[in-house]
């Protein structure tokens, strides 16, 4: 035995029993570089040669040579495209790429498929076919599905309708929950299409909508002082050269809100100028509504301005609430509300601010009504920014006539806060100032405080708003 031979026999250390058993527990390692493979059945040929080896342990050697024969063809086998499907048995034959295909209609050619097999017989190494699976009916009934294409009773469905008619409508309902908070127990439930005009969406709530209101109100502008008319000409001179405007010291109160108010407005006007871009609606609430509703409306006058507040009269839980964006307030009581959009607004868009400003205004009146104790109180007002176009509407309770709730719109003025609007600043002052001194008089003087209420008249008039029911 050579020195190879004998670093084998002490690596393998071969007891004295020689058998199966201890051949399957250390010689099942499958090398798969040529040159183990070489190395290991060389070795388990010489230990077939050992004297003492018995006739069984050489037979399960020869069978570890043949398994490394097999390893090393299988290797690169290259079993080709396998063109039949179904219920077919494929037999994979190595040599030449050939393949020989069993199918189930063997039946009809017993002759040629004897003659194919006959032929490849010397090329089939091993064959590989998938075993033929047949389930008896009691395995049929554990993998049946629970799936069924029936439904049962637990099941219930509405009637089916187009996903994009139910995008065209809203369920509504119709209240006085601002009268009585219970009002909406029991109320039948309508839908409202939603490509319906203003005047058709108005209607519902009984609202009659006056796009001219010149032969009833008409809104005459306010003359303002000479002093105000001077600082607002010198402030569009240096808004024109892009300059600052420092203005005069102010003596009262209403001096101090208009110097702050186009020192304000100067910064704004002559920085997007500079940089032109879009403005969410928030920003342009910011920079543009807000420094002139300030003026218009300061904080410790008897008329104030609140953003981003929904009126207190709805307090139904199951109607959607309507966030307006400003609301008018004097003496504590709701007097009108606002919508703003951005320039360039959808017709949509503005349709749908006028309703809501319209429906919430005759919300308002139905609470002005029911504290008040003059006729003079039976009015509501509204404002709409549409870019920088400014509407402002008004909501009569006209008793004498069969539609009560009249919706006026009464002027259209410019948002004098841009460097294309800002040479209508002394018209719109005028207007808006005309416009809130309409409001004022509206409002209980000292000489009604001791007038009965005037609601017990009137409540039989009032007719229920559309409220949009939540999803």
């Amino acid at each position: 035995m050579n020195k190879k031979m004998m670093m084998y026999s002490k690596k393998i250390e071969l007891p004295k029993t020689v058998c199966c058993k201890y051949f399957k527990e250390n010689l099942t390692h499958k090398q798969k570089d040529r040159q183990s493979r070489a190395i290991y059945k060389d070795t388990i040929t010489k230990i077939k040669n050992l004297p003492g080896t018995s006739i069984e342990m050489k037979e399960y050697l020869d069978t570890l040579v043949h398994e490394v024969n097999i390893q090393a063809d299988n290797q690169y086998i290259n079993y080709g495209y396998i063109e039949s499907q179904g219920p077919t048995n494929i037999t994979i034959i190595r040599g030449k790429k050939r393949r020989v295909s069993k199918e189930n209609d063997s039946s009809r050619n017993p002759s040629d498929n004897k003659d194919s097999s006959d032929s490849d017989s010397s090329y089939q190494r091993t064959p590989v076919s998938p075993p033929s699976v047949s389930l008896h009916s009691s395995q049929l009934e554990e993998l049946d599905s629970f799936v069924s294409d029936k439904s049962d009773s637990t099941y219930l469905t509405e009637e089916s309708k187009p996903y994009g008619d139910i995008l065209k409508t809203r369920k509504y309902i119709l209240t006085l929950n601002e009268v009585d908070a219970g009002d909406n127990d029991g109320k039948e439930v309508y839908n409202y299409d939603t490509n319906s005009s203003l005047c058709e969406r108005l209607n519902i709530s009984s609202i009659c909508y006056n796009a001219d209101s010149s032969d009833i109100y008409e809104l005459k502008p306010e003359v303002l002082d000479d002093d105000e008319y001077k600082k607002m000409k010198d402030w569009r001179m240096k808004v024109k050269k892009c300059q600052l405007y420092f203005p005069p010291a102010a003596a009262t109160p209403k001096q101090l809100h208009l110097n702050t108010f186009l020192c304000t407005l100067t910064d704004t006007i002559v920085h997007e100028k500079s940089q032109q871009e879009r403005k969410s609606e928030i920003g342009f609430t910011i920079d543009h509504v807000s420094p002139l509703l300030k003026y218009i409306f300061p904080a410790k006058g008897v008329l104030s301005c609140k953003w981003e507040r929904s009126s207190t009269l709805q307090a139904s839980t199951a109607c959607k609430k309507v966030r307006t964006d400003l609301i008018l307030i004097a003496n504590g009581q709701e007097v009108g509300c606002g919508e703003i959009k951005t320039p360039c607004p959808t017709s949509q868009l503005l349709e749908e601010d006028r309703s809501r400003i319209a429906e919430t205004l005759k919300r308002q009146l139905h609470a002005r009504i029911m504290k008040s104790k003059d006729v003079k109180e039976f009015f509501t007002f509204g404002i709409i920014f549409d870019g920088f176009n400014i509407e402002l509407y008004m909501m009569i309770f006209d008793f004498q006539r069969t539609l009560p709730y009249q919706f006026y719109y009464v002027e259209r003025v410019k948002l004098p806060t841009s460097f294309e609007s800002y040479n209508n600043m002394e018209e719109t002052i005028e207007y808006l100032l005309s416009f809130k001194n309409l409001i004022l008089s509206s409002l209980a003087g000292e000489e009604d405080m001791h007038k009965p209420y005037a609601y017990h008249n009137f409540t039989r008039l009032f007719k229920p708003t559309i409220a949009f029911i939540k999803d």
